[in-house]
């Protein structure tokens, strides 16, 4: 299970530090900020398809 999540200065826009509770987690934000990136991210990381 992935506890917590860091991305620094990706694409000189896109920085965060997640912390995912257990049960369940919302990502919010605005057209353009990032939330399809940050979950492709998750996604090859745990597929293991880098």
């Amino acid at each position: 299970m992935i506890r917590r999540f860091s991305v620094t200065n990706l694409n000189k826009r896109l920085s965060c530090d997640l912390t995912f509770h257990p049960d369940i987690n919302v990502i919010t934000g605005r057209n353009g900020s990032g939330k399809t990136t940050l979950l492709r991210l998750l996604w090859y990381m745990t597929s293991g398809n880098i």
